[in-house]
């Protein structure tokens, strides 16, 4: 089996950091500074911010640690 390179390894974790980050500070937004849980904000609306969000940090960091991860 061929491995990864180094820029692909670095992508896969660039991903994953990305959309925790993601997480937690949607998990902030909502029982902080909205001051509801998940299920009152609806599970469709908290993944309607998560994934956006993830996609905010991921595009960035993807363009300063240079993974090219996104086309050009």
């Amino acid at each position: 089996m061929k491995q990864p390179s180094p820029r692909a390894v670095l992508g896969y974790g660039l991903w994953a950091v990305s959309f925790t980050l993601a997480l937690i500070i949607s998990l902030g937004i909502v029982y902080v500074w909205l001051g509801t849980d998940i299920a009152t904000y609806s599970v469709k609306y908290f993944l309607l911010t998560v994934i956006p969000l993830g996609f905010l940090i991921l595009i960035p960091l993807d363009w300063l640690l240079g993974t090219k991860i996104l086309p050009d």
